[in-house]
């Protein structure tokens, strides 16, 4: 049998690390950063003195999460990276949402056209700045200006 109450206290000290996150909350941040550390070490010394062998599904899931120990390592050493890639699928979501969209990329001129609008439309949003009055701003200068997508403020 599996124990899951490893994995339901690890998920809920990750739900209340988020939502002190919103809160702003330094104390309780640290509080719950160190909460979460230390349900991280007992799951992972858990889950190495498991002996499963065999190629069945959950000898694959702790090999899994045995590979990926180093990297939510990482994420607990640098205070810079964040928990989530909720940034990255969002800025994604858009492509995969408009693929029907772009079936007319059927070249592969097509597609590096189509790679390089999407490019230089979401580095301007990423920069805050409105595509539309960027793009319009773009196409006033002659041919050959550079004119990089970035926030001068």
């Amino acid at each position: 049998m599996v124990n899951l109450s490893y994995l339901q206290r690890g998920f809920f000290f990750i739900l209340n690390l988020l939502h002190t996150i919103y809160l702003k909350s330094v104390k309780k941040n640290l509080l719950y950063i160190v909460s979460f550390v230390v349900i991280c070490f007992a799951f992972f010394a858990w889950l190495e003195e498991q002996c499963i062998s065999g190629k069945g599904k959950l000898s694959r899931a702790v090999g899994y999460a045995l590979h990926e120990k180093k990297y939510l390592y990482t994420f607990l050493e640098d205070g810079n990276i964040p928990i989530d890639n909720n940034r990255a699928e969002n800025a994604v979501r858009p492509f995969a949402v408009g693929r029907r969209n772009w079936l007319f990329s059927n070249t592969a001129n097509g597609a590096k056209s189509s790679a390089v609008w999407y490019s230089i439309l979401s580095t301007a949003q990423t920069n805050g700045l409105d595509a539309e009055k960027y793009l319009i701003d773009l196409f006033s200068h002659p041919a050959g200006t550079i004119l990089l997508p970035w926030n001068e403020s």
